[in-house]
């Protein structure tokens, strides 16, 4: 009795190290993007694009779903080769990718730190090439993690880990915000007593330089990187991890590929050619199998694809317009408040996890309720509409509508992933989770592209009176 007492916790104490590092594996899947978007209020003062700037990023980080679609063939094209050879594919081919994908993301901010306020002429004016061309790389690695990390998460016998997984992600848009607010980002205009406009100039006081701030993130990035090692490397992890069964279709002793028996007869072409027309047969039917799924499964995909439209797509493009009017504090708290609430959520479905097939149906119903309400807060900011403005009311009921869309989305975000991956437990576990991931960047780029062009055409008949109506109450 006592050695099973020491046996389950040691299971206990590898459960919670092996949730730990996964955490920190994940705190980095976008912690370079997220990066960017907390630095922008620096950016913006240093760059010859100023204030044009984030339009040219955001439409760069959409660009960068070409690599997404790039790894996706090559892993294609891997998988049909091993089919072909009649063997199992290979583990390596993930591992590799990830130690890419980090290394890549780490030289990549410590070159941003060294380039981030360089300059290149493109025709008659100057503009920040070097930012532009590493947050495209910054992009392609944090889009690429998606259909890379997940899959990697069946690799574990346990399903909680999933949760593990979202706890990291959504840290990796709270450690940049906690370093942007470490640096103390403090926005000085010449005038004081009214509100600054696009074309003013600017100038900052920082606690620490852009440099600093971007070698951090490449220590984060390290960081990561030995979690990701140490997940391959301990012993009371290995232990927690799914262990391949040997190939079935590897040839028996004494039995050579193509042949059905070891008795040679006169007929040894017409049993070749038999088996050669089977092969070509199962070789088409897998190729088939790779772009199918079970009905529920496509289903929950699309659901999958939907909620993130929404919440990586949509919000981040008009969420800003439902806080901001209320006032800059009213926006910091709600936006850190939100970015806090994200991992709180998905840490909770460690332990209420919603399981049945009719109960994510409803979360998914409540978490685009909440995600449709902002948006639609966010338009009505964009034509200076929105109710209870200038109120402390209404600013409060904005923040705890805010947070609470947070943290319902990305708790339904965990659970639909978890479903997806229980209900594909085993051979087919990580295919369907790398197609999750897909569906992921998918539903992201639609909803961020669709809400570009109705932002920037919202903005262009109401920039003004939005401007001015926000400086009745608040002066940033």
């Amino acid at each position: 009795t006592r050695k099973m007492a020491d046996f389950e916790k040691g299971s206990r104490l590898s459960f919670v190290l092996t949730y730990v590092l996964i955490i920190g594996f994940a705190s980095t899947s976008w912690l370079a993007i997220n990066g960017i978007w907390a630095e922008l209020p620096l950016l913006t003062t240093v760059s010859p694009d100023g204030f044009a700037l984030p339009a040219i990023l955001s439409l760069t980080v959409q660009f960068a779903n070409i690599g997404t679609l790039t790894y996706l063939f090559i892993d294609f094209i891997d998988s049909l080769i091993s089919k072909r050879k009649g063997r199992t594919k290979s583990e390596g081919f993930l591992t590799l990718a990830v130690c890419i994908l980090i290394i890549l993301g780490t030289v990549s901010c410590v070159a941003m730190a060294l380039t981030y306020q360089e300059t290149s002429p493109i025709g008659n004016s100057q503009h920040s090439v070097p930012l532009i061309i590493f947050v495209f790389i910054f992009a392609l690695v944090d889009c690429i993690s998606s259909v890379t990390y997940l899959p990697f998460m069946a690799r574990f016998k346990s399903k909680k880990f999933i949760t593990a997984l979202y706890v990291g992600e959504g840290l990796s848009g709270v450690i940049p915000s906690v370093l942007s607010l470490s640096q103390g980002l403090n926005l000085q205009h010449p005038d004081t007593n009214r509100t600054a406009s696009c074309n003013e100039t600017s100038s900052l006081a920082t606690n620490f330089s852009g440099e600093v701030y971007f070698f951090l993130l490449a220590a984060f990035m390290i960081f990561s990187g030995v979690c990701f090692g140490f997940l391959h490397v301990l012993p009371c992890v290995s232990i927690l991890r799914v262990k391949k069964s040997k190939n079935k279709n590897s040839p028996k002793k004494g039995q050579e590929s193509g042949k059905l028996n070891d008795t040679p007869t006169d007929d040894d072409t017409e049993p070749l050619i038999f088996e050669s027309s089977i092969q070509k047969r199962n070789r088409k039917s897998w190729i088939k199998s790779w772009f199918s799924f079970n009905r529920r499964t496509g289903y929950l995909l699309v659901l999958v694809m939907i909620l993130n439209m929404l919440a990586n797509g949509a919000l981040p493009a008009v969420s800003s317009y439902a806080l901001a009017c209320y006032g800059p504090k009213t926006y910091v708290v709600g936006l850190n408040l939100g970015l806090i609430m994200a991992p709180m959520t998905s840490f909770v479905a460690l332990f209420l996890p919603v399981r049945s097939f009719i109960g994510i149906n409803i979360l998914f119903i409540v978490g685009v309720a909440f995600a449709v309400l902002i948006i639609i807060l966010g338009f009505l900011g964009l034509t200076i509409n929105l109710p209870l403005l200038g109120s402390p009311v209404g600013s409060a009921l904005t923040v705890i509508l805010y947070t609470t869309m947070s943290g319902v989305v990305s708790y339904s975000k965990v659970c639909l992933t978890a479903k997806v991956q229980r209900d594909n437990a085993g051979e087919k576990e990580e295919h369907v989770l790398k197609w999750c991931g897909f569906c992921i960047q998918i539903g992201s780029f639609c909803g961020a592209l669709l809400l570009f062009l109705i932002v920037i055409q919202g903005m262009s008949s109401n920039v003004t009176s939005f401007e001015c109506s926000c400086s009745q109450f608040e002066q940033w």
